[in-house]
């Protein structure tokens, strides 16, 4: 399991604990998130960067529940599907609900819509397209805002190739996860 894999899964346990019995799903999900975060340049930054806003906002629409990941729960009347509680179109809900990487891509797409869409807002706030569907001043955001920037702290380093990750101590390094070393 790669630094940056245990780095993401240690973040969604603190955001929303689990049991041991779903540690293998979170593994999953967060290595999901790195695979569509590495599809393309999504929201100008890093993959990994990009990976932590992914789960940051899947911890606070799902907090990763198993029954809304296999697509058994839907939230807004059946309109937000998946993980990242997505509104998509009518005849894309049933595919993004049961496609968590589909999700993420979607997810993606419309944090970037809002990002765009809501650019005369303070940055905190630039996440209410997403959040509310409008761009207002909304406590989601700077919620979900908040979150994402504590996530992208501690992985910044995951994108530098020269950064030491072998080095005891290093920032960002397993020991968060309470290594025995």
């Amino acid at each position: 399991m790669s630094e940056l894999l245990i780095f993401l899964v240690g973040l969604m346990q603190a955001w929303s604990p689990t049991t041991p019995s779903d540690l293998a799903r979170y593994e999953a999900i967060a290595q999901d998130a790195i695979n569509v975060s590495r599809e393309k340049d999504w929201l100008g930054l890093p993959s990994s960067q990009a990976a932590v806003t992914i789960l940051a906002i899947a911890s606070f629409e799902s907090n990763f529940r198993h029954d809304v990941d296999k697509g058994f729960v839907r939230g807004d009347g059946g309109r937000s599907v998946c993980l990242g509680q997505v509104q998509a179109p009518k005849h894309l809900r049933e595919l993004v609900a049961k496609d968590r990487k589909l999700c993420f891509r979607m997810m993606l797409t419309k944090i970037d819509q809002s990002w765009n869409m809501c650019y005369k807002l303070p940055f905190n706030e630039r996440l209410s397209g997403y959040t509310v569907g409008k761009c207002v001043r909304a406590r989601s955001s700077r919620i979900y805002t908040k979150r994402i920037m504590q996530g992208i702290d501690g992985v910044m380093h995951y994108d530098d190739p020269d950064f030491p990750f072998d080095e005891p101590g290093a920032p960002g390094s397993i020991q968060l996860l309470g290594n025995p070393e």
